[in-house]
C-alpha cells in the first residue's frame, strides 16, 4: 500500500488527472458558452462564472498542457 505514494507515482497520477480534469472543464465551458448564447456572458446567467473559474483554475494549477509536459518528462520522454 505504501508504494501507491511514491513521490514519482503519485505526481505522474496527479498529473495525468489534472490534464484530463482540464480539458473536460474547458471545453464543458466553450459548450456552454455555445449552448447559452449570449446570455451566457450576462449577469442573468452564471454560466460566465463557470468559465471564470476554469480560467482562473487554469491559471493556478496549471493547464493541461504544462501538465502533458510534465508526464512526459516524469516517464522520460
Amino acid at each position: 500500500m505504501a508504494e501507491l505514494f511514491d513521490d514519482d507515482r503519485c505526481a505522474l497520477a496527479t498529473s495525468t488527472a489534472k490534464a484530463a480534469a482540464g480539458d473536460c472543464a474547458a471545453l464543458l465551458g466553450k459548450e456552454g458558452i455555445q449552448i447559452h448564447g449570449g446570455i451566457g456572458y450576462t449577469w442573468e446567467h452564471d454560466m460566465h462564472l463557470y468559465v471564470r473559474r476554469v480560467k482562473s483554475s487554469s491559471l493556478l494549477f496549471g493547464n493541461a498542457s504544462q501538465h502533458r509536459a510534465r508526464v512526459a518528462d516524469l516517464i522520460g520522454l
